[in-house]
């Protein structure tokens, strides 16, 4: 990167947390009304949503200060909070997954 360019944050690991939080609350949701075998489906979407998604922040989080360190950095605060309340998100519906799991574990 040259002098006169202006580093900006990556879009990419916002984008993928937004698909991620998608993919965990939908699989809660159906998987408390719909799968039939649960246990899969709602430890699936517990690594999605508790672990993946906090993965995704981490590295949106490090690819950003590293381009905060040489030349012009604009900082996105439209992304840093999307980045924020998408890894709450995620954490929200990994805890309904790993609910739907501990409820379906204790049956058994």
């Amino acid at each position: 990167m040259s002098a006169t360019e202006t580093a900006r944050p990556p879009l990419w690991p916002v984008a993928v947390e937004l698909l991620l939080v998608a993919s965990s609350l939908t699989i809660a949701a159906l998987s408390s009304q719909v799968i039939s075998p649960r246990i899969p489906a709602a430890a699936l979407g517990y690594v999605i949503g508790a672990v993946a998604v906090t993965i995704f922040a981490a590295v949106y989080r490090a690819i950003r200060n590293s381009r905060r360190g040489g030349g012009t950095f604009r900082p996105s605060r439209l992304l840093d909070r999307t980045s924020w309340v998408l890894m709450l998100l995620g954490l929200g519906a990994g805890i309904w997954n790993a609910f739907i799991l501990a409820t379906e574990l204790s049956k058994k």
